[in-house]
């Protein structure tokens, strides 16, 4: 035990200073952690005796046996939060499972991709000033040399750093998306000059057959 630490249920162990555990074989390595619920993960802590931000502040065990050691809940001394994971170190919120939402999520975006719009119809954007729209010919060019979208990350950098940020990919799939807009009024406005000269084709032939059939 730990000096000024308490361990109270069933072989339950408080090894930190000044440390808590409660429960069913629950253990509190680290200085001021507490530990409740059952079969807790055991990491080492990188101190006992003092309070080190990479250490557990608390943690709620739910595992079943000394070989299935699991933890429902880990918060660290640095705020991280691991829910279903027992070592919240990539993020302050690190969650092993399924997340479902009911309600809306908010994010704070540094960016939108107003600077598309910007670009291709004043020819610049304080946003995003290195951005630059390309035609589709030269889309199809990157896409049959990289196999992907230009400014989107490929599956191998992907999986390479093991994560793709949610907020960014949004930004990105907009960017997308808007780019098709302007593709498709480009489009549009083809479509429509071709058709005014298509017509203007058959009055001048209509006026030619005029000219070179006699009236009956």
């Amino acid at each position: 035990m730990g000096k000024s630490s308490i361990g109270l249920g069933y072989r339950t162990r408080a090894y930190g200073d000044r440390s808590v555990a409660l429960g069913n074989v629950t253990e509190a390595n680290s200085y001021a952690e507490v530990a409740l619920g059952s079969y807790n993960t055991l990491i080492s802590p990188k101190s006992f005796y003092q309070w080190n931000l990479q250490d557990r502040l608390f943690v709620i065990g739910n595992g079943s046996s000394y070989s299935n050691r699991s933890d429902a809940l880990v918060v660290l001394k640095n705020g991280h939060v691991g829910i279903g994971d027992s070592t919240p170190t990539e993020g302050t919120l690190v969650v092993s499972g399924t997340v479902v939402v009911s309600k809306d999520i908010f994010t704070k975006s540094t960016l939108t991709p107003n600077y598309v719009f910007e670009k291709y119809f004043l020819g610049f954007s304080s946003e995003a000033p290195n951005y630059k729209f390309l035609s589709l010919t030269e889309v199809k060019k990157f896409i049959s040399k990289f196999y992907h979208l230009p400014n989107l990350p490929s599956s191998t950098k992907i999986k390479k750093e093991g994560r793709w940020t949610v907020n960014r990919a949004v930004e990105l799939n907009l960017e997308k998306i808007e780019e098709l807009f302007l593709h498709t009024i480009e489009q549009e406005n083809k479509i429509q000059l071709l058709q005014i000269e298509m017509q203007n084709l058959l009055n001048k032939i209509e006026d030619l057959e005029s000219k070179v059939i006699p009236h009956r």
